[in-house]
């Protein structure tokens, strides 16, 4: 028997948002960088509300994604179903802490 090594829709969905959320994390780090100088302080403003608007978006789509899979007819016993809980607390954790940075920075910006 072969072994089917194809990977779902849904999990490279995941990937994707996932690698999306660490880029935007390096960003948020570069900023961070760039935030003890007074000269960068537009540039800081920008790349902070950047990089929490695009966590913001990745993690709102991964939640979505999460609750879909808790309210689809799955066992509740199952392994998706369990990750899919943790999923939905971690990424609302970092969804909640993405619009208060983005907020907060959108607020300097302007």
């Amino acid at each position: 028997m072969a072994i089917d090594n194809k990977k779902s829709a849904g999990s490279v969905f995941n990937l994707v948002c996932k690698i999306v959320i660490f880029a935007a994390a390096i960003l948020l780090f570069v900023a961070l960088c760039l935030s003890g100088s007074s000269d960068n302080v537009q540039t800081f403003n920008l790349l902070v509300t950047i990089g929490c608007g695009v966590c913001l978006v990745a993690s709102l789509l991964l939640l979505i994604s999460n609750i879909v899979v808790l309210f689809s007819k799955i066992n509740h016993r199952s392994p998706e179903y369990k990750s899919a809980i943790a999923g939905t607390v971690i990424m609302a954790v970092i969804l909640v802490v993405a619009i208060i940075g983005f907020v907060w920075a959108l607020s300097l910006l302007i």
